[in-house]
């Protein structure tokens, strides 16, 4: 019988969590504006924003002097001509954008670390990029703007199958109920015009 008490508690818990509404915070409004891909031979470069409130707890963060990092991922995706196969991804991007506040010079250190990652062959090299500055506008770009990325468009496959760019932005995580942890993201992809 405690079993069934158990689990009967459990699903109550489950349910709960799966009804609470989504936070009214900022952080649920983030979300990716002028995704743009530019075509050129082998390359495509790829550009967005992301545009709203970022999470209260970032900015928080930021201001005690703690590194702020935002994951930005860029894949190249093929999707299948048969529609119950999985997508095929190409080629996949990681940038890292981290920011640290030193309150004794009153800077912001900026370091950005872009990985490409084939799914085919070696890796390129990391290419790491870094900056101090005090301007809090420089700090919004460096972190919410993602800037013609160039991805690689040698592995297609020439058949009738789509090719696809997907960006997604993790800014961090809440908790919901203070320990169940849900990613805060924004996303969009856009069809690859050959």
């Amino acid at each position: 019988a405690s079993r069934t008490a158990v689990r009967a508690i459990l699903a109550i818990v489950c349910a709960l969590v799966a009804a609470l509404p989504v936070p009214a915070g900022g952080a649920d409004r983030v979300r990716v504006e002028d995704l743009a891909v530019r075509t050129a031979g082998a390359t495509a470069a790829v550009s967005y924003r992301l545009e709203g409130t970022i999470p209260d707890d970032v900015v928080e963060r930021l201001g005690a002097g703690i590194a702020v990092t935002f994951r930005h991922r860029i894949e190249l995706v093929q999707k299948r001509s048969f529609f119950a196969m999985p997508a095929r991804t190409v080629h996949r991007c990681q940038i890292e954008a981290t920011v640290t506040y030193d309150s004794l010079t009153k800077q912001y250190a900026l370091e950005r670390v872009v990985r490409h990652r084939p799914t085919t062959g070696e890796p390129d090299e990391d290419v790491v990029e870094a900056r101090t500055t005090e301007s809090v506008d420089e700090v919004q770009a460096w972190i919410a703007v993602v800037s013609e990325v160039e991805i690689p468009l040698v592995d297609l496959r020439p058949s009738g199958e789509r090719a696809r760019i997907k960006v997604e932005s993790i800014l961090g995580r809440r908790y919901v109920l203070g320990m169940f942890p849900s990613a805060i993201s924004a996303e969009a992809e856009v069809d690859l015009d050959s």
